[in-house]
């Protein structure tokens, strides 16, 4: 399964689970492993967000910018240069005023959006990290495969990449 792939389901599962929230209004449920979540919810009990039109318009301009710049950097074929551009203007989108909660998403959306933005700029770090040609996706800066006794999985733990034998 390509990393992209995944991405692509992660962001329309995390639409979805905003969209179903939006609905549902202040009556979800939360995981108990979920303090932020939780925190939001009860913010939200005090005193109910509504959401207007123009927020799910925001989500999908976001959700457009994103899924441009994965497209145009963290696409099949990649460079350093690339993915660094891609993890520098990833950089750049978390630092707008949508992200700060200063725009038409309620804190909900905005926490899921930021995870979104989030996850693609870890992803680009971790195809980065891959100095190799591996599977579906081609660095054409490294177009060679690791031997298998070289290979490795790259796991993000404690915000840090980390490079673990198969």
């Amino acid at each position: 399964r390509l990393a992209s792939n995944s991405l692509i389901e992660c962001l329309v599962m995390g639409y979805r689970i905003v969209e179903s929230l939006k609905t549902k209004g202040s009556t979800y449920s939360l995981s108990p492993s979920s303090r932020i979540l939780q925190q939001i919810a009860k913010e939200e009990a005090k005193a109910p967000v509504k959401t207007s039109p123009s927020s799910s318009d925001e989500s999908i301009v976001l959700l457009e910018r994103l899924g441009k710049e994965l497209m145009h950097h963290v696409g099949i074929v990649r460079t350093a240069s690339d993915l660094q551009k891609a993890i520098h203007t990833i950089g750049n989108f978390l630092e707008e005023d949508w992200a700060k909660g200063e725009s038409s998403l309620s804190p909900i959306e905005t926490l899921l959006m930021k995870r979104r933005f989030h996850l693609a700029q870890w992803i680009a770090k971790a195809a980065l990290s891959r100095e190799e040609t591996r599977g579906n996706h081609l660095r054409s800066d490294f177009p060679e495969t690791l031997p298998n006794e070289k290979a490795y999985r790259t796991v993000i733990q404690n915000h840090t990449l980390q490079q673990q034998p198969l």
